[in-house]
C-alpha cells in the first residue's frame, strides 16, 4: 500500500462524508439483522444505557468539545488537538463547527483547509467518530461494562464506565463519562493495546435544553436507497454488489444502501458490533480508467491508505470497480477484510 499524504488526506475526508447517511442506522437488511435487545437490560447494567444510542439526537444541547487524537506513522507520532462547537435541537438536527487547532501548528492556509474539511465531514464527526453505544443488543453480546465512579465534566456529574470487548484478553479499550439524566457521553477516552491513550473527546462547556439561536444545521448530502436483492440490486448499482466475507469479531451487517455522489452510484454497507462501526463502499470504475489500465498494462489493483487517530481508510482499485473500507482497524485487520471481498 502506498501512503500519499495530501491526496490520501483529501480522499479520507471525502470518504468520511460519504459514510454519514441521513439519520441513524436504518432498518437492517432482512438477511443480516443485528441482534435485538428484548426484556430490558441485563441485571447489573445501569438503566441510563438505554438512553445512550439516541441521546445525541434527542437532547437539545450546545457546547464546546476538546477533541484529541494520537497515531503512529512511518515518520513518528502524529497528534491532532482541536476545539469544536456542537449543537443539537433534540429533533434530529445537529451541527459541528470547527473552532481552532491547538496542535499541530498550522499556517493560515492550512487552518482554513482543515476547517473546510472538518465541516465537510460534519455528519461523520457527530454520528460516528466518537464512542457511543449504538446498538444495545450487539453491545450486550460483544462488550463488557463496569461502573467505576463519578466525574465532573462541564459542570455535570457523570457516571464513569469502562468498556472492553468480551472474551478478548486486552487492556482497557474505552473509558467514558455518561450523563444519567440524558444518556449523553460527556467524555470518552480510547486506549490502545499498550494502554496508551490514543483519543479523547470531552465537553469543556455544555448547556442542556438551552434557548438555541438561529443555526445552520447539518444538511445530509448522501441519502441512499436500500440495496435490492439479486439482479435488481445489480441494476440498481450498475455492477454486481460485493461485500467483505470476513469481519472483525462481533460485527454484523446493519444496512446496505445505494447512493449517488459526483454522478457515480455507490454501495454503502454499514457493519457494527454495538459500539464500533466499519464502512464498506463500492462503485463502478469509470470506463476511462479501465481503458487506461488496458492500454498501459498497469496493475489492476492499487490501494491508497490514510490513517488518522484510530481510523483508517483504504481506497482499493480493482479491474472493473473500486472498493473502500473505513473503520477502526490495524493494518493486519484491514488487509484481512480487503482480501475477503467477493
Amino acid at each position: 500500500m502506498k501512503r500519499v499524504l495530501l491526496c490520501a488526506a483529501l480522499l479520507f475526508h471525502a470518504l468520511l462524508g460519504a459514510c454519514a447517511p441521513n439519520g441513524e442506522v436504518g432498518t437492517p437488511t432482512p438477511s443480516a439483522a443485528p441482534a435485538a435487545l428484548t426484556g430490558g437490560l441485563p441485571p447489573g447494567l445501569p438503566s441510563f444505557l438505554a438512553l445512550v444510542p439516541n441521546a445525541h439526537l434527542n437532547t437539545p444541547l450546545m457546547g464546546i468539545r476538546r477533541a484529541e487524537f494520537h497515531w503512529q506513522t512511518e515518520t513518528g507520532e502524529q497528534a491532532l488537538i482541536q476545539l469544536e462547537r456542537v449543537a443539537a435541537d433534540g429533533r434530529g438536527r445537529f451541527l459541528v463547527d470547527p473552532l481552532s487547532v491547538q496542535e499541530p501548528t498550522l499556517t493560515t492556509e492550512q487552518a482554513d483547509l482543515h476547517s473546510l474539511l472538518q465541516k465537510n465531514r460534519e455528519g461523520f464527526l457527530y454520528r460516528w467518530r466518537d464512542f457511543r453505544i449504538r446498538n444495545l443488543g450487539l453491545f450486550v453480546q460483544n462488550w463488557q461494562l463496569a461502573v467505576v465512579g463519578e466525574q465532573q465534566v462541564a459542570g455535570r456529574t457523570g457516571v464513569v464506565v469502562e468498556v472492553r470487548h468480551q472474551g478478548v484478553a486486552q487492556p482497557l479499550r474505552y473509558r467514558a463519562v455518561i450523563d444519567p439524566p440524558t444518556g449523553l457521553v460527556l467524555r470518552h477516552d480510547e486506549y490502545d493495546a499498550d494502554q496508551k491513550r490514543i483519543a479523547s473527546v470531552s465537553f469543556e462547556e455544555l448547556a442542556v435544553n438551552p434557548v438555541l439561536p438561529e443555526l445552520a444545521w447539518h444538511a445530509a448530502r448522501f441519502e441512499g436507497d436500500e440495496l435490492q436483492m439479486g439482479a435488481a440490486g445489480t441494476a440498481q448499482l450498475g455492477l454486481q454488489p460485493s461485500a467483505p466475507q470476513v469481519m472483525p469479531e462481533g460485527y454484523q451487517l446493519e444496512t446496505s444502501e445505494v447512493f449517488e455522489a459526483g454522478g457515480t452510484r455507490w454501495l454503502r454497507r454499514v457493519y457494527g458490533d454495538g459500539v464500533d462501526v466499519l464502512f464498506f463502499l463500492q462503485a463502478v470504475r469509470p470506463q476511462a480508467e479501465r481503458e487506461q489500465l488496458s492500454v498501459h498494462g498497469e496493475p489492476a489493483r492499487r490501494a491508497l491508505m490514510y490513517r488518522a487517530g484510530p481510523w483508517v481508510a483504504c481506497d482499493f482499485g480493482r479491474q472493473h470497480d473500486k472498493v473502500m473500507v473505513i473503520g477502526r482497524l490495524d493494518d493486519a485487520g484491514l488487509l484481512h477484510v480487503l482480501r475477503s471481498i467477493r
